[in-house]
């Protein structure tokens, strides 16, 4: 499974529970994987941690999209096109394409205005801009040295959870998540510090 598989699983469940075609649409995007997550959250974000949490979510806000615009397995596809482009044979896994692409670079520290300044230029109106727009925020991602995809995978986890077991609230019309529901977060800081903890 890759990230963009577990995109189209949570765009499919989440039309399957809601009775919401699943279309997209490129203000809803914005509005979520760059002003929300990336001009809001990462802004006010106090630590490191909390930096990559709204990076991760910025990303499943873009596969989500991906996955309500393309058919399965077409993701991936696109992302081995994109970086066969930037000569980089894809591994089928976004975040280590990410760290090869990055491997002869000078990466610096993550940077809430330099990713939120090129990801407003974008568009959000198709499925190749939704590519690149994943390539800019994985790319800003790598800049920290963690592995990025165990904390993506309680990202995703956590997502499936709420829409699985949660339900529509009949009258605010809002998603209700299930009374066992428990947030990635602590497991998210936990991972990281054993990442920083743990000699390379």
């Amino acid at each position: 499974m890759t990230i963009f598989d577990d995109g189209r699983a949570f765009a499919m469940l989440y039309a399957e529970k809601t009775g919401r075609k699943p279309v997209l649409d490129p203000a809803f995007v914005r509005a979520t994987a760059c002003e929300e997550e990336i001009g809001e959250e990462m802004l006010e974000a106090k630590d490191l941690t909390e930096q990559v949490d709204a990076l991760i979510d910025s990303i499943y806000f873009l596969c989500d999209a991906i996955g309500k615009c393309t058919k399965s397995h077409e993701g991936m596809e696109l992302w081995r096109d994109y970086m066969l482009y930037h000569g980089i044979e894809s591994q089928f896994n976004v975040f280590k394409d990410i760290s090869t692409y990055n491997s002869r670079r000078n990466r610096g520290e993550i940077s809430q205005k330099r990713i939120y300044t090129v990801l407003k230029a974008q568009n959000f109106q198709n499925k190749e801009n939704l590519i690149h727009c994943v390539f800019l925020v994985a790319n800003e991602l790598s800049r920290t040295h963690l592995n990025i995809q165990p904390l993506w995978d309680l990202v995703h986890a956590a997502n499936m959870t709420k829409f699985e077991k949660g339900h529509m609230d009949p009258v605010t019309k809002k998603w209700i998540k299930p009374a066992d529901f428990v947030a990635p977060d602590d497991a998210i800081r936990i991972e990281i510090q054993r990442q920083l903890e743990t000699p390379h």
